[in-house]
């Protein structure tokens, strides 16, 4: 399947361009899905080496193009971004990446490249494992004990990040389970 667009240049004739957006994520996907994490894998429970695998495949796809952008210089290719890649690779492997986004990114002054994702879901796996161990629960219990029953335990994270209040968060739980918590509040 193509998406087509009439396209109108100032001196030329009207014609149609066609765009396949899905086409950058299936060569990716041809290239990466199967060596990933499977479905069922578990951050916590990634060798170093299956980290830094994910890590390259991040890479990967923030460098694939998104979208075609028209200008009126001409067309700009739009990339994915850090952004956009970690949350694709949430979508696809829920239980393995998480959440990448900019105020997590400045809060940790790491950048968008493939090293600081590796470190932070390393910092990611270490701190859930930590998590775990202090509330005395598995990993896998983590999300319904900060509320978010459905989630995965990434994603279910973001929710004890001091840095990253969450209103609707009961703070004795974050003094519980988060780092160094001890007497703090959100």
């Amino acid at each position: 399947m193509s998406l087509t667009y009439t396209r109108k240049h100032d001196a030329d004739p009207p014609r149609r361009v066609a765009i396949r957006p899905w086409l950058p994520l299936a060569r990716w996907s041809s290239t990466w899905l199967e060596r990933l994490p499977g479905p069922e894998a578990e951050l916590t429970d990634l060798t170093p080496s299956e980290i830094a695998l994910c890590a390259a495949s991040y890479a990967d796809l923030r460098d694939r193009r998104a979208s075609i952008k028209q200008m009126s210089t001409g067309q700009v290719s739009v990339g994915l971004g850090p952004t956009g890649a970690a949350k694709t690779l949430l979508a696809i492997r829920p239980r393995v990446f998480a959440p990448w986004d900019i105020p997590i990114r400045k809060a940790r002054r790491w950048s968008g490249d493939a090293a600081s994702f590796q470190a932070y879901l390393t910092d990611m796996a270490d701190q859930l494992q930590m998590f775990s161990a202090e509330a005395g629960v598995p990993v896998s219990a983590l999300p319904a004990l900060v509320g978010r029953p459905n989630a995965s335990p990434p994603q279910a994270h973001r929710r004890v990040q001091l840095d990253d209040p969450d209103p609707g968060l009961d703070p004795t739980v974050c003094q519980s389970v988060a780092p160094g918590a001890s007497g703090a509040t959100r």
